[in-house]
């Protein structure tokens, strides 16, 4: 089987990765040409805009699978939450958010204080992208890892937020005359009309 080859991920700086490739000449063209990318000879290391997909894209042109390193590495979240039964699809999440907290931050996870998670999330809703159940999760996943795993009781002061419920539509007088005038059997026609006129549930009216 062929070897797949690796690129290490760490960062240091907000919204910047830090990247290690293989001595390939076509794996450091491919992040050269990422515009604002530049190479740091003591570190060996590229340093890479934070946008979107850019490590995917990275991945892509060269062939490689990604290993965290550093302050993305996250080993103790990711063994505290695979001890504890969690789904697989739950600690990706929760690497995930956790992950994207540092990348915005550029900051060491102990470095990481309640004021950098509180503007975290406020990025994520005025990103206006992200679900009531998506954000609810990201909260979940930084108090488990910042409360639980790095004792800092503050980060319980934050609490999800309350679900907006929508009303459900109500139909114009015209709509609702359009539905009645539309049943041609008169026992469905007397059926709506009943259940429209004495504001019946579906499960009333059968």
């Amino acid at each position: 089987m062929e070897r797949q080859e690796r690129i290490l991920v760490d960062c240091k700086e907000a919204n910047r990765y830090r990247i290690w490739v293989p001595n390939l000449r076509f794996a450091h063209e491919a992040i050269h040409s990422i515009p604002g990318a530049y190479w740091i000879s003591d570190l060996n290391r590229w340093v890479v805009p934070v946008e979107h997909d850019t490590l995917r894209k990275i991945v892509t042109r060269i062939g490689a699978r990604i290993r965290y390193e550093g302050n993305l590495e996250l080993k103790s979240l990711q063994q505290e939450l695979q001890i504890r039964r969690y789904s697989k699809q739950t600690i990706d999440a929760y690497l995930w958010t956790n992950r994207k907290l540092i990348v915005a931050t550029g900051k060491n996870p102990k470095a990481i204080d309640e004021i950098d998670i509180r503007e975290f999330l406020q990025s994520l809703v005025s990103d206006g992208r992200v679900s009531y159940s998506t954000y609810n999760q990201a909260i979940s996943a930084l108090r488990f890892y910042h409360g639980k795993l790095l004792r800092k009781r503050r980060v319980y002061a934050i609490r999800p937020p309350r679900r907006v419920r929508k009303l459900p539509g109500i139909l114009s007088q015209s709509e609702v005359a359009r539905i009645l005038e539309s049943a041609t059997n008169l026992k469905h026609k007397l059926l709506l009309t009943l259940t429209y006129s004495a504001g019946l549930r579906v499960s009333e009216s059968t």
